[in-house]
């Protein structure tokens, strides 16, 4: 994949191949040529350059000078700043004077940055190159996913990798090595170091790392069958429950956007990530606890919640108190998502898999409160015919029609209406419980009354 930027016209190629022929003598081309080109080179280095040849102009080799400009442009991409954890000594006397993650700059300026970015690492390639060991870490794309700012640039690492022939082409430049798989930690943030308690870093880091992941699916780094081989959603709403785990919700959404395929099968169990969803909350919020639950242990509870309808018991307000403070923000993310690419399955809230078995619904209001529910239902159930290309909906218009080929036989407006489309939608599916029927019959009680007598029967 081979890529260069705009930049590098104007520069032309007299600096590259002077900075790569290693020839003797060339040294002081090489600095001549970044002195008179330095606007190519981001803003930073502008300033290491300007500052040693007004400066050392006279005093400094050509060989001293870009010795410094590389150390430069590694600090640039590589701060040993931000490998410290932001509570430690070394980080207070050395950063005293700066808020975190100070050294970058210019994050309001991507595409631009990205480019004089190019220009730097195509004098140094060596800051790209990587010698293949067991330490994973010492990768320089994996020294990117350090903090929020860096993140920026893995793509453009990534592209460069790829040129330069580092990785096997299964690899992907990269991000896609066993063991070390660059999509992973940018949806589980295992490297990233601990940011401050402070809401907006949070964000700053969930959308970083989202613009991250779109633009590698934009440059084909990154493939829609990752999300389900690689488990990135239930991985993502599982360290979501953690204490203290960053805000996912762009990143959730960005995955859900691009295969909404995993609300209905997320490759665990059970199934659809409604479901999956609440069951390891529970199981979260049980095990969080410091002392055992009176007469029975997490697994009997999940049995009792999850394995009846209705619940042999109902969870205990103990385990409620656990619940972590965005974990309803999440839960109406998630039936959000599934009535908009799932009406016709009533966004899966009501499905129960198995004679006898609960309901992510009631569930839900077992835990959330049954009137916050309900009204969360409604409110998407409206929604849904608010989009008005309900009657559109190909799997929804198959599936009535081929139960009710009657309801088709005109062409009045009659058999069109969402609403009775969505009632004959849940009363002809299996997995959807009475409770959906119900819900969507109270709701819109007039679609009961558009129901021909031998639809009924």
């Amino acid at each position: 994949m081979a890529r260069s930027s705009p930049l590098l016209k104007g520069l032309g190629k007299d600096l590259l191949a002077v900075m790569n022929s290693g020839e003797e003598g060339e040294a002081k081309i090489a600095m001549e040529l970044i002195v008179k080109h330095q606007s190519k080179f981001p803003k930073r280095l502008q300033n290491a350059i300007s500052i040693n040849d007004a400066t050392n102009k006279k005093a400094l080799s050509p060989e001293t000078f870009l010795a410094d400009l590389y150390e430069a442009t590694r600090v640039y991409f590589f701060d040993i700043i931000h490998q410290l954890p932001l509570d430690s000594e070394k980080y207070r006397t050395t950063n005293s004077h700066h808020p975190p993650l100070y050294w970058w700059q210019d994050a309001s300026r991507y595409k631009h940055i990205e480019q004089k970015a190019e220009v730097a690492l195509r004098c140094f390639p060596k800051l790209v190159q990587s010698q293949r060991n067991q330490n994973f870490s010492s990768y320089p794309i994996y020294k990117l996913l350090k903090c929020p700012q860096t993140l920026f640039f893995v793509p453009l690492f990534t592209e460069l990798s790829i040129e330069m022939d580092r990785f096997q082409l299964e690899e992907r430049g990269g991000v896609a090595c066993f063991m070390a798989n660059v999509i992973l930690q940018l949806v589980s943030n295992e490297q990233m170091i601990s940011l401050r308690d402070d809401d907006k870093s949070s964000r700053d880091f969930d959308d970083a790392s989202s613009a991250t992941l779109l633009r590698l699916k934009e440059r084909g780094l990154m493939k829609q069958q990752d999300i389900l081989r690689l488990g990135l959603v239930p991985m993502l709403l599982l360290r979501s429950l953690n204490k203290g785990a960053l805000p996912t919700r762009a990143r959730f959404r960005f995955l859900i956007k691009w295969d909404p395929s995993i609300l209905n099968d997320c490759g665990k169990t059970p199934p659809d990530l409604l479901s999956y969803y609440l069951r390891r909350l529970v199981e979260s919020m049980a095990y969080s606890l410091h002392c055992p639950l009176p007469n029975r242990d997490c697994k009997t509870l999940l049995e009792d919640v999850f394995e009846t309808c209705p619940p042999r018991r109902s969870i205990p307000p103990l385990v409620i108190r656990c619940l972590p403070p965005d974990a309803e923000q999440r839960f109406r993310d998630i039936v959000e998502l599934g009535m908009i690419h799932y009406p016709e399955q009533l966004g899966f809230v009501f499905h129960s898999y198995g004679v006898g078995k609960n309901t992510a619904f009631r569930v839900a209001c077992d835990v959330f409160g049954k009137t916050n529910i309900e009204k969360l239902v409604n409110d998407e159930l409206t929604k849904v015919l608010e989009r008005n290309n309900i009657h559109e909906n190909k799997v929804l218009r198959s599936l009535v029609q081929q139960h009710y080929e009657v309801v088709f036989g005109d062409k009045g407006s009659n058999s069109q209406c969402p609403q009775r489309l969505l009632m004959l939608a849940a009363a002809i599916q299996s997995e959807i419980s009475l409770d959906g029927l119900y819900t969507v019959v109270r709701r819109y009680p007039s679609a009961l009354s558009q129901v021909s007598t031998a639809c009924c029967y």
